[in-house]
């Protein structure tokens, strides 16, 4: 009886027994499954950029003949409102500056302006500006000379800190907290002016530095419910993986494929153009690399990936194009094209004649200001 009570406690349930038996995966299907969806997402996004060529090309310029053959005199009315409104918007502006840098009177910063009005309209003397570009470019050597110099002890000041950063954070500092404090002593000890500490923390090597340290500014990537935030995450990782495919200092200054490609990606990333990174990215690993049977199943997986999210970006931006006049002037017939020319006539009246009224607005304020200014 004992003996039959001791094997029943030692009896496992058959629903608690792990099976361990390996599972035969065919690896060939597998690869053959992932290169087919990565050519179907690579067709699909060719097809899309396609057709946003084709818009750029093509349906873009022709609107824009068109535009101008129906309304050359109102565009060029226009422009030289525009031209006119940002010259007295210039100078008023000026006026507004000059006062409160220097505190004079109005008749004062009116002579200043002119006079510095009349200096622009002389010749200028070559000798003179020489002399001048040189000055600035010692300058610029200096400051540059210093900014090295700040980054070895910078970087020598993060090595010898390591223990202190963590035994603060051990103490519950919070990683900004710690970052913001050694900042500012270092800040302090450099003797540098706010406009130096802004030029300096931008630095790529600077912002390296304290990304190696574990102590760069907190991103939003620690915060992914705002969509802001998971743009700009975004934009960074794009900008890093272009930057080490494309940038002249790792390709080279000779392959002017990526050469041309670069230029685009500095323009999208100054402009903050996420769908074009987008794009981008995925023309670099067409440049870089070909989608084959010897390309790993993970690989082809994050380029099936990657070209869907460029193609995503690409129909996000013609349905933009969709709703603009020259995709209608696309679509259209010539009846169509009638009512469309009658729109913008009226838009571009209505266009005029707000513009007429700014420029009287800002007339009116230049006049007051030079009264005001004779009668003092």
């Amino acid at each position: 009886m004992q003996r039959s009570r001791r094997n029943r406690r030692k009896r496992i349930p058959r629903e608690e027994v792990a099976c361990r038996a390996l599972v035969v995966v065919d690896s060939v299907q597998v690869r053959k499954q992932a290169l087919a969806n990565c050519r179907r997402a690579r067709k699909t996004f060719e097809t899309a950029e396609k057709a946003l060529s084709v818009f750029e090309t093509e349906i873009k310029p022709a609107y824009e003949r068109w535009r101008r053959e129906s309304f050359g005199p109102r565009l060029q009315e226009i422009g030289e409102l525009e031209a006119r409104i940002r010259e007295f918007e210039t100078k008023l502006d000026m006026l507004d500056m000059i006062i409160f840098r220097t505190g004079c009177s109005e008749k004062e910063a009116m002579e200043i302006l002119e006079k510095g009005l009349t200096e622009e309209r002389t010749e200028p003397d070559p000798e003179a500006e020489r002399e001048a570009e040189q000055e600035r470019q010692q300058q610029f050597r200096e400051i540059e000379e210093w900014m090295e110099e700040l980054e070895k002890a910078f970087e020598e000041a993060l090595t010898e800190n390591q223990g202190p950063f963590r035994e603060a954070i051990r103490r519950g500092f919070s990683l900004p907290e710690v970052m913001s404090r050694f900042i500012q002593a270092f800040a302090e000890k450099a003797e540098m002016s706010e406009e130096d500490c802004l030029l300096f923390f931008s630095r790529p090597k600077v912002q390296e530095l304290l990304r190696e340290a574990g102590l760069e500014e907190p991103t939003e990537e620690k915060n992914p419910t705002e969509p802001i935030s998971n743009t700009r995450v975004r934009m960074k990782k794009l900008m890093r993986e272009l930057a080490f495919a494309l940038h002249p200092d790792q390709c080279g200054e000779h392959d002017q494929e990526k050469l041309s490609l670069w230029h685009r990606v500095q323009e999208a990333a100054a402009a903050e153009d996420l769908d074009e990174l987008e794009v981008l990215h995925a023309h670099m690993q067409l440049l870089t690399g070909d989608v084959g049977p010897g390309v790993s199943v993970a690989r082809l997986q994050d380029l099936t990936q990657l070209f869907r999210q460029s193609r995503a970006a690409i129909r996000r931006r013609l349905e933009t194009i969709k709703g603009s006049p020259a995709w209608r002037f696309h679509q259209v017939g010539e009846r169509e094209r009638a009512a469309l020319r009658r729109d913008q006539e009226s838009v571009l009246r209505a266009r005029i004649r707000t513009q007429r009224g700014h420029l009287r607005q800002l007339e009116q304020e230049w006049r007051a200001f030079r009264r005001r200014c004779e009668g003092s």
